[in-house]
């Protein structure tokens, strides 16, 4: 059910963007089959992205609209 919900949500994020037609198997690989760190203190969580990764930007923005939809 999460996964579900992961996707549905991802793809409401993605609506104006080039990833907006991809299935879901392109989307799975080129945004959550990442190279970085997690890195977790007493308050938060820091996600670092390697730095030659292709599409940090979208990343970005969906994260942003994931976190903006949750408040």
């Amino acid at each position: 059910m999460a996964a579900y919900w992961l996707v549905l949500r991802l793809r409401e994020a993605l609506e104006k963007t080039e990833f907006s037609s991809m299935q879901i198997q392109q989307l799975r690989l080129r945004l959550l089959k990442i190279g970085g760190q997690v890195v977790q203190t007493a308050r938060r969580l820091w996600f670092r992205l390697a730095s030659g990764y292709p599409w940090k930007n979208i990343f970005e923005l969906v994260h942003q609209q994931l976190l903006a939809d949750t408040c």
